[in-house]
């Protein structure tokens, strides 16, 4: 990757990835006391085809060498809307831009697929990354939560949003 992460390679998901990101995510989860479901909403990871592009959404991956540093995607939720899901950082990879990097990645990417409109859903526990959705336009929103361990929902509209 050029730019401000020579060393990095951010690409779409594999199908080799999914142990990975699953690997990942539980890590992140755990470090902030939270539980992964890995039968229910964390088994995604296993396959993306089907969990996110066939509902007009995408998934990357970010790597230094062999070593997964993040994650990130996001999935249609109608013609117009869509959602940020699973991004997550590695401890090492935390207070460098990368987290910013990706969220513009994926807004670009929705935006490009055509959505009009972003949202999440996240937990208070996660401080850093509600802070990173605020600085990057992110709201409060009252949509209804999806995800037991979420306690948050923000969202954003990316039609008069530019990189």
């Amino acid at each position: 990757m050029s730019g401000r992460f020579p060393d990095l390679q951010i690409r779409p998901w594999q199908q080799a990835d999914g142990p990975a990101c699953q690997q990942l995510i539980v890590s992140v989860l755990k470090e902030y006391g939270l539980t992964p479901d890995l039968d229910g909403v964390d088994a995604d990871m296993l396959n993306v085809d089907q969990h996110y592009r066939q509902a007009g959404g995408e998934f990357f991956v970010v790597y230094r060498g062999e070593e997964l540093l993040g994650t990130a995607g996001f999935v249609g939720l109608d013609a117009q809307r869509c959602e940020l899901r699973k991004m997550y950082l590695a401890p090492s990879a935390r207070g460098l831009g990368l987290g910013r990097h990706l969220l513009q990645l994926i807004m670009m990417q929705a935006k490009t697929a055509g959505y009009l409109q972003m949202q999440l859903e996240t937990a208070s526990v996660l401080k850093e990354a509600i802070r990173l959705y605020e600085q990057n336009g992110f709201t409060p929103s009252c949509q209804a939560l999806h995800t037991d361990r979420c306690d948050r929902v923000y969202q954003r509209t990316l039609n008069e949003w530019n990189a």
